[in-house]
C-alpha cells in the first residue's frame, strides 16, 4: 500500500533494521519489499474480513431482536450490570455471580429496571403531554425533585433528549442499513435506522415512542408553554 511504501522509504533513508518477533525483514531488495508488500496485503485483507464478519453479525443480531453489546441504557439492567455493582459494593466476585445469575438467569438480555423505568416513562409523559415539556424542562423538572442518573450526576437536556430518541425503549433494535449497503461506517442517529421488533420488554408503547419522534419534529420550543411558578407532577 502507499503507506507501507513511505513508511519503508523513511527507514532505508534512516538506515534502519526492520525486525519483528522472529527474523530480520529485507525491505531493500527488490525481492524483499516485494514478499513485505505480500505480507501487507494479506493482513489487509484479514482487518477487511473480520470487519465484514462483525458487521454481518451485529446485522443479523439487530434483525433477530437481539440486544447489542456494552451495558443496558438508563431503565433497563442485566446480569452483568448486576454483577459488576454487587463487585463495587465488596461482594465476592463468586457470590456476586450467583444472586446475579439468581436475579437475570439469561446473560445477555436486558430486564426492567422498575425505578429506573418509571423516570423513562415520566420523561415521555412529559415530552408528549398537553404542557410539552423540553428536555431543558425536564431535566430541571427531574433535578428539583432528587432525581440522579445512573451515575449519580444531575440530568442534563442531551441526556434527556437521547432517552427520547432512542428506539430501545418501545422494543425495537436498529440497524443502519443504508450505511450496510453502501459498505459505509455508520453515520445515522438510531431513532432514523431501520428498527426490528427486539426481544427486550418495551418500557413505553410504540406510540408514545412516535408521538414523541412527531413532537420532536413538528414543533419548536417557542410553541411549548411557559412553565409556571410552582409545577407539581408526581411520577406515575
Amino acid at each position: 500500500s502507499e503507506v507501507q511504501t513511505r513508511l519503508l522509504q523513511i527507514l532505508k533513508r534512516q538506515s534502519v533494521e526492520l525486525w519483528d518477533f522472529t527474523h530480520q525483514h529485507d525491505y531493500k531488495s527488490a525481492h524483499g519489499r516485494f514478499s513485505l508488500q505480500v505480507l501487507g496485503a494479506a493482513s489487509e485483507l484479514e482487518v477487511n474480513l473480520t470487519a465484514e464478519r462483525i458487521r454481518e453479525m451485529k446485522r443479523g443480531k439487530a434483525r433477530k431482536g437481539k440486544t447489542g453489546g456494552g451495558p443496558p441504557p438508563f431503565g433497563y439492567t442485566s446480569q452483568s450490570r448486576c454483577l459488576n455493582e454487587l463487585v463495587r459494593a465488596g461482594v465476592s466476585r463468586d457470590e456476586a455471580y450467583r444472586e446475579a445469575c439468581s436475579k437475570y438467569p439469561i446473560g445477555k438480555t436486558w430486564y426492567v429496571d422498575v425505578p429506573e423505568a418509571e423516570v423513562v416513562r415520566s420523561i415521555f409523559k412529559l415530552y408528549t403531554g398537553p404542557d410539552r415539556y423540553g428536555c431543558k424542562r425536564i431535566a430541571r423538572h427531574l433535578n428539583e425533585r432528587g432525581c440522579k442518573t445512573r451515575q449519580g450526576c444531575a440530568w442534563l437536556s442531551n441526556y434527556v433528549n437521547r432517552i427520547i430518541n432512542n428506539p430501545a425503549y418501545a422494543g425495537f433494535t436498529t440497524y443502519d442499513e443504508v450505511a450496510y449497503e453502501k459498505r459505509l461506517p455508520s453515520r445515522s442517529p438510531r431513532y432514523r435506522q431501520s428498527r426490528y421488533q427486539g426481544e427486550h420488554p418495551p418500557i413505553i408503547d410504540a406510540a408514545v415512542w412516535k408521538k414523541a419522534q412527531e413532537v420532536k419534529t413538528t414543533e419548536n420550543t417557542i410553541r411549548r408553554v411557559k412553565p409556571r411558578a410552582k409545577e407539581s407532577f408526581a411520577f406515575s
